[in-house]
């Protein structure tokens, strides 16, 4: 957006609910090259390409589910709808014949608030 100087000025789109303009202009700042450091040791960052983002995610969930099976332990997944790969993940689940017993999935949607007209546009949490 243009202030009156002419000049632009980032500013998140009306619907967005983060509006910290001073967390914002410092993650802005942020090099490629240091991207994916963190202060804290035990938190991992990995940027990997787009095409990639799928498989990863698909074969993550697959392995988790199929450790708890193996393991004899219920799996806890909040995952967001709606999203194709599930029926790729289905698929390998059904090949290797895991046991769905051991899954307890909980689909989150995500999306614009249906509430009152004052609210409109308000993104869900």
């Amino acid at each position: 957006m243009k202030n009156k100087s002419g000049k632009f000025t980032f500013a998140p789109a009306d619907f967005i609910p983060f509006r910290d303009m001073k967390a914002i202009a410092r993650v802005r700042q942020i090099k490629r090259e240091d991207i994916t450091k963190h202060r804290n040791p035990d938190f991992r960052i990995t940027v990997v390409p787009d095409a990639e983002v799928e498989f990863l995610w698909i074969t993550d969930m697959f392995f988790r589910i199929k450790e708890a099976m193996e393991a004899g332990q219920s799996l806890v997944m909040i995952m967001p709808n709606p999203w194709p790969g599930y029926a790729k993940l289905a698929r390998m689940l059904i090949l290797v014949e895991l046991n769905p017993r051991y899954i307890a999935p909980f689909v989150v949607r995500y999306g614009v608030k249906r509430a009152p007209q004052h609210a409109k546009g308000r993104v869900s949490p």
